[in-house]
């Protein structure tokens, strides 16, 4: 694979980068079709790079492109974002000097245009929030959403309103 700059900050191979499908060798999550790799640049450039400005650090991207045998893999849902269908891409991500729960208030109180922007989990303890993009929209939903950890291990989103600049 050719590594490409998607923005200023991200390079493509950050967005497909899967120890997990390395593992278990899902080849096709290392070679995006050019819908993909157009999903994963408007996100970089409408989303990411916003948000690193925004918070004036690094992001670290813990999950980004989901081939379908790594979503289902990971027990992704079958309509993700992080599948890159339609125009939707979608990135998990945390920031080296904020919590999560900072990084989501302070996205979720921005005027960057996300569709999604919920606070996850897991059932190994980590955190981290998803972010989401779909140039298929004229205007992004603004949907805010913080996961809940069930005892039996998944997670439930709960609504959590919109961005601030839904509202305004």
């Amino acid at each position: 694979m050719i590594d490409i700059q998607l923005s200023p900050h991200f390079m493509l191979s950050e967005l497909l980068a899967s120890p997990t499908a390395t593992a278990n060798g899902f080849t096709e999550q290392f070679e995006p079709t050019e819908q993909i790799t157009s999903n994963l640049t408007a996100l970089a450039t409408n989303v990411l790079e916003p948000v690193r400005e925004l918070i004036g650090m690094p992001l670290i991207v813990s999950s980004g492109y989901r081939c379908h045998r790594l979503n289902t893999h990971v027990g992704g849902e079958w309509n993700s974002q992080h599948l890159c269908e339609g125009g939707a891409a979608a990135a998990d991500i945390e920031s080296p000097g904020l919590t999560v729960e900072e990084l989501y208030d302070k996205i979720k109180a921005s005027s960057i245009p996300c569709d999604e922007v919920i606070i996850e989990t897991n059932n190994k303890g980590a955190w981290w929030v998803h972010v989401s993009y779909d140039s298929n929209k004229g205007t992004q939903r603004g949907v805010c959403m913080k996961g809940v950890l069930q005892q039996s291990g998944g997670t439930i989103c709960q609504a959590d309103g919109y961005q601030a600049w839904v509202n305004s």
